[in-house]
């Protein structure tokens, strides 16, 4: 396995991930990192821009399409979420995988449009309420649905990479490109380089996070709404008693806990409620605390992560 620099020869020319501005992944293999939509939320460049815009555009026509009761153009639109093989990012082991996500991301938001159309309403146009509300949506699901809305995007920052680096790249047809200015899926022809005959985008290194960090984000959340939701809520104050029998102040999130787990509910369950009955204000400080502990990973982090791969990989 030979990473991104290497097969294109940049080593030769003294380029590594310290000196590069895309993640120096091995090729052949999915690298356990997975694209954060906090991430280039976060961005203030005309890239991260860029993508906002298309995310954006992709969650209101969304929002329209629910709120008009438009089943079928709703059902095109999630048609074209897919995992993008071409990232070299991922789960999956050996060799990448991606036929029939599309087909399982559409079924779940499909389940769970009561859901999001009444999150919706609510004001909240967040790509994160599909993660934080949507049973069997988790960092990797996320993260290749935000793939699939902004590929064109990455596309771009490829073919900008390859000039910069003299890379080779060959004209190729890819299916499924999100175009924001009419909501629909295109087949276009691109120029992008090649590994093994098939083609590679290139991910900056600035958007990408572990399984874990973005699994972090949901935890937040959660513990964002029981400290300024369900802690005081008078629903929960039959959990709260004292050594001598009476009603006390606080809510411990253990006891918190262990009530919805006997009464079979879960934490999505939990999110849902916070994303539906929140306040628009409560939920943008709520999404807002969740992205302050975000961080861009250090090179050397995503070498590790990287080599953990490959490690994982064989």
């Amino acid at each position: 396995m030979k990473k991104i620099t290497k097969e294109y020869g940049l080593n030769l020319k003294g380029y590594n991930q310290y000196n590069v501005d895309f993640v120096d992944l091995y090729l052949g293999i999915d690298n356990l990192l997975f694209l954060d939509y906090n991430k280039i939320l976060l961005g203030n460049t005309q890239l991260h821009k860029d993508m906002q815009k298309d995310i954006q555009a992709f969650m209101k026509s969304m929002f329209d399409f629910l709120s008009k009761n438009q089943n079928t153009k709703l059902s095109e639109l999630l048609s074209g979420l897919h995992e993008t093989n071409a990232t070299y990012l991922g789960m999956s082991k050996d060799v990448p995988k991606g036929k029939s996500v599309g087909n399982e991301l559409k079924k779940e938001i499909l389940k769970n449009l009561k859901f999001l159309k009444k999150a919706f309403l609510n004001g909240l146009l967040e790509i994160d309420s599909i993660y934080f509300g949507i049973e069997n949506i988790g960092p990797d699901r996320i993260s290749d649905i935000v793939t699939s809305i902004i590929k064109m995007r990455l596309i771009e920052f490829t073919q900008q990479e390859c000039i910069k680096y003299k890379i080779p790249t060959q004209k190729l047809p890819i299916k499924r490109i999100f175009d924001s200015s009419t909501l629909t899926w295109q087949n276009v022809f691109v120029d992008l380089p090649l590994y093994n005959n098939k083609p590679v985008i290139f991910i900056p290194k600035d958007i990408v996070s572990t399984y874990s960090s973005i699994s972090g984000t949901f935890h937040s959340f959660i513990r964002y709404g029981f400290n300024t939701f369900f802690k005081t809520s008078k629903a929960y104050k039959i959990l709260v008693r004292g050594k001598d029998g009476k009603l006390d102040t606080d809510l411990k999130r253990k006891e918190f806990n262990e009530y919805n787990r006997e009464l079979g509910i879960n934490q999505k369950s939990i999110s849902q409620k916070i994303l539906t009955e929140f306040d628009n204000k409560d939920l943008v400080k709520a999404f807002s605390e969740v992205r302050n502990s975000v961080n861009v990973l250090s090179d050397d982090e995503l070498i590790e992560i990287i080599e953990n791969s490959l490690k994982r990989a064989n």
